[in-house]
């Protein structure tokens, strides 16, 4: 049978809708695979554990919101732990869906506040049409501006957390310290991020993230196989962080170390980098991603940046940027091109994608001479004044030259 939840409920009740429980952790404990956990409407000063597991025979646990109501876990009074307002471990088949989360706050470095949490192994896991906001940490610069996250999944166990399916969610007015709105890291394989909406945060919109020793095997330390696929991530910025100070650091979409993944057709505006592509552990690599049709514009930086940020990161190589939009980006003329390549980039291809700066006219930059192997070409250009290109530190200013001096670009057109 499915459980009603109330913030009106008696624990002594049966769980009925006429006669809901009071306490989320106590249907949890009680549901069978194939029903649901319904809370309704009201707020919830509680966190929840779910160690328990659906099935393909029997279908998924799951935890709803009722129908056409507002079911909010808010974190006002709450003392809050590790695992999250809603913690998913060593779990497979289950499903959360509805809900709001609000209000989970600290002002501990020690404490690291997540809106939906999910570790260990197990698959088939769906976050679905959730709204998380307005949490976050409140450790100040001297505390490395702390830890938070709005969805947190992480494969710390020998083995896999695959079937991970996060959708149609809104994660907003998130204060991140050092982390990010969604990341996905260490032992994950086989992932979809499909149709969020993550706005308005002081760190990275989407991560995922490699080489951080979340996993047991280092070889499997790698978020994989993923798709992120018609996201819209918007107004993120580190400007302000604690973390950060007054630095524009922070991508809406960031590959991290992570490998085998997609991502298609989003749209990403107004943040301080669109897409970076990186390892920030030396020695790892961002590899085999795949970039394309996505819409990448009036970002503060790049629209996309590709390569450590400096000489003491990993590698950036066989990735494919195609058929993407970059227009108007570097907004705050803080020198970067529609694309940067920084340290050590290796066997990527760049075609068939739309070039448009803004009046400073920088198509590309490539000031790191670490630089092998990459393809571009077939790609469209298109000057409001003045255009230039950096090339492994050297400048030009005129197309043909440009071409001749890096052999880049000799099917592409300017406009």
């Amino acid at each position: 049978m499915d459980y009603y939840v109330s913030p009106q409920g008696k624990d002594a009740n049966p769980g009925t809708r006429d006669a809901p429980l009071a306490s989320i952790q106590k249907a949890i404990e009680v549901v069978k695979p194939g029903y649901s956990v319904i809370l309704l409407g009201g707020a919830y000063h509680q966190t929840v554990s779910i160690e328990k597991s659906g099935s393909s025979e029997q279908g998924y646990i799951t935890l709803r919101n009722a129908a056409g109501q507002t079911a909010i876990l808010d974190g006002k009074g709450i003392e809050l732990i590790e695992d999250g307002a809603i913690s998913i471990n060593n779990a497979s088949y289950v499903r959360v869906t509805g809900l709001e989360i609000r209000n989970y706050h600290t002002s501990s470095e020690d404490v690291t506040p997540i809106g939906i949490h999910v570790s260990g192994s197990g698959s088939h896991i769906e976050i679905i049409a959730n709204r998380i906001h307005d949490m976050g940490t409140h450790a100040g610069q001297q505390s490395g501006g702390g830890n938070a996250h709005g969805i947190a999944v992480y494969g710390n166990s020998t083995e896999p957390l695959n079937e991970i399916a996060i959708i149609q969610n809104e994660l907003y007015n998130l204060k991140l310290g050092a982390s990010e709105a969604m990341a996905i890291n260490g032992n994950v394989d086989g992932f979809r991020v499909l149709q969020n909406i993550v706005h308005d945060n002081d760190n990275i919109g989407i991560d995922i993230i490699g080489f951080e020793g979340i996993a047991p095997n280092p070889v499997l330390d790698q978020a994989r196989g993923g798709v992120i696929q018609e996201n819209h991530v918007y107004h993120i910025s580190s400007y302000g962080n604690p973390a950060y100070g007054n630095e524009y650091s922070a991508a809406g979409i960031y590959v991290d170390g992570g490998k085998d993944i997609k991502i298609v057709d989003n749209d990403l505006h107004d943040n301080d980098f669109g897409i970076e592509l990186a390892s920030e552990h030396a020695g790892g690599a961002t590899s085999y991603i795949e970039v394309s049709l996505n819409r990448i514009y009036n970002n503060s930086a790049a629209g996309i940046t590709l390569g450590g940020y400096d000489e003491d990161r990993g590698r950036t190589d066989h990735c494919v940027i195609a058929e993407n939009q970059f227009i108007e980006n570097n907004a705050k003329r803080m020198g970067y091109g529609e694309i940067n390549l920084a340290f050590d980039t290796r066997n990527n291809e760049l075609h068939n994608n739309y070039i448009q700066p803004n009046e400073d006219g920088l198509m590309i930059t490539n000031e790191f001479t670490q630089n092998e192997g990459n393809n571009i070409d077939f790609n469209h250009y298109s000057s409001k004044d003045k255009s230039t290109w950096i090339w492994k530190g050297i400048e030009y200013e005129d197309f043909e030259a440009y071409q001749t001096g890096t052999g880049n670009d000799m099917h592409s057109d300017m406009s």
